[in-house]
């Protein structure tokens, strides 16, 4: 008689039998404790994600950044079809560690006793995932993030034999695919103060790899010395934007000139845009004094730019963002009219 067993939960906790002398032997194997996925980092292997435990192994085969490629939904799912997308549970004669499942081929110990594939049929269901930390200490501005793949199952049917063990939803568990910060480490432009509308009439602030820009037109700034700061606030017309690229050293014609990458020595070495980030909501503080040149010419208006409560978000994460309370943005200098 072909048993079948069935499983409902979030736990992955399963039941095996076989005959030993007419009689049921039941074995339990649970990965619930396991919920964080290592990846295979050697050649031909990447496509490998599997979970460890003692002497058993899970272990998905699924190409998952292709997948993942197509930004517009943060969601997929895939069928289990046994070649390109695959899972497969294997017990070893001792303790496996993550060679045993990356290396190709693998060490002769320790060995596979058994391997119980899943059935073609069952779905993998891929979830991008973002996490923030966002630092607000007097020696840190940066905003550390964590791009993830929650990777779930539905309708999995294990077989060996006579026994059949299905299970309708569990999860598979997360593993970290990038990891980047953003610095937010201006410095006005290297002390030499903000650009003179000439990107897009844009204003920017550069440093390093980062590049921050501000809707702010030559006419919002004020033509007198303030006695109380001038607020604007933020709208989809008065947008600030950071960009963060792969490489340091960008200038500010590279940034106006690219809405993306910005063109390398050669057409496959380009400076790629890793982060863009836009906020709506905030507020623009700006505090206008008069200049006391020493050498006697005429005065000048100093504008010093700050951005206050400044929440961004990114495309494709719009569930996602994080604040800046203060953010020094620059100065800049106008004559006096």
């Amino acid at each position: 008689m072909k048993k079948f067993f069935t499983l409902t939960g979030i736990s992955f906790m399963f039941l095996l039998t076989s005959c030993d002398d007419g009689n049921l032997v039941y074995k339990d194997i649970d990965f619930s404790k396991v919920t964080a996925v290592e990846r295979c980092t050697t050649l031909d292997a990447d496509k490998i994600y599997f979970k460890l435990q003692n002497d058993e192994a899970l272990i998905l085969v699924i190409d998952a950044e292709n997948i993942m490629k197509d930004e517009t939904n943060s969601i997929k799912e895939v069928n289990i079809d046994g070649t390109a997308t695959s899972l497969d549970y294997r017990k070893y004669s001792a303790k496996v560690a993550a060679n045993s499942i990356c290396n190709l081929p693998p060490p002769a110990s320790p060995s596979v006793i058994q391997s119980i594939p899943a059935s073609p049929g069952g779905t993998v269901v891929i979830e991008d995932n973002l996490q923030i930390t966002n630092a607000t200490s007097t020696t840190s501005n940066a905003v550390n993030l964590i791009y993830q793949y929650i990777f779930s199952l539905k309708n999995i049917n294990f077989s060996e034999g006579q026994t059949n063990i299905k299970y309708d939803k569990m999860l598979f568990g997360t593993t970290n695919y990038i990891t980047r910060a953003l610095d937010f480490n201006f410095n006005n432009n290297n002390t030499q103060g903000l650009n003179d509308f000439s990107c897009n009439n844009l204003l920017y602030t550069l440093r390093d790899k980062e590049a921050l820009s501000l809707n702010l037109t030559e006419a919002d700034l004020p033509t007198a010395p303030t006695t109380t700061d001038k607020v604007i606030e933020l709208s989809k017309d008065r947008l600030v934007q950071l960009k963060q690229y792969q490489r340091g050293g960008i200038k500010l014609t590279d940034v106006c000139n690219n809405d993306g990458d910005i063109p390398g020595s050669s057409p496959s070495n380009p400076n790629r845009l890793l982060e863009h980030w836009g906020a709506l909501q905030g507020q623009i503080v700006i505090r206008t004094r008069e200049t006391k040149p020493v050498d006697g010419s005429k005065p000048k208006l100093l504008h010093e730019i700050k951005l206050i409560n400044v929440t961004f978000v990114k495309a494709n994460y719009t569930n996602k963002s994080f604040t800046k309370g203060l953010i020094d943005f620059g100065t800049y200098v106008t004559e006096i009219k």
